[in-house]
């Protein structure tokens, strides 16, 4: 039994070193979420201070700006504008606009029945040419129709005339056999 405790020994003292140790592990763990939440809170705090502080920063580049821009404008002549002033001249400037615009409106009408007008005179002479050619082309139909009539006709007084010369000719032969034999 003494041999088993001297062998066990060793392995007890190595466990109890890690539960010792795996205590001092957990209150550092514990110890790390506290300081990790403490550091959390002072980055919020510190960027809603940073945060001020770019506006205010902002806030004054903008009035020097402004400044500036006053400064310049007086020493160069130029004449600086409220916000009202420059509104009743916007307002003006939409007055001047809506007039050019009714300008151009008309203006794009005239132009636009003018080319309508045109356009009706093209489309009535075009009707009238086509018209034209209708009635040439028909008086053409009616001469085609009426030459083939006639080449009808004339084929058929050639046929008639044939046949009858083929006739006389049969009927001549005819004659002419009789007389041969004496029939």
């Amino acid at each position: 039994m003494k041999k088993l405790q001297e062998a066990t020994s060793p392995i007890t003292q190595v466990v109890e070193d890690l539960e010792s140790k795996v205590k001092d592990l957990d209150e550092a763990i514990v110890n790390f979420e506290e300081k990790e939440k403490a550091m959390a809170a002072l980055d919020a705090t510190y960027e809603n201070k940073f945060r001020e502080a770019e506006i205010d920063l902002k806030l004054r580049m903008k009035e020097n700006a402004i400044a500036t821009i006053m400064d310049w404008a007086k020493a160069n002549d130029y004449s600086v504008v409220s916000a009202a002033d420059f509104k009743v001249m916007q307002d003006k400037a939409k007055t001047n606009d809506q007039e050019v615009s009714k300008l151009i409106g008309q203006v794009e009408s005239t132009e636009r029945a003018k080319y309508s007008q045109e356009l009706k005179n093209k489309e009535n002479q075009y009707l009238l040419e086509k018209a034209e050619l209708q009635a040439s082309y028909n008086v053409a139909i009616q001469q085609i129709k009426f030459l083939e009539q006639q080449l009808e006709q004339s084929r058929s007084l050639a046929t008639q005339s044939m046949e009858n010369a083929q006739r006389m000719v049969e009927a001549a032969t005819k004659t002419s056999v009789n007389v041969h034999t004496g029939k």
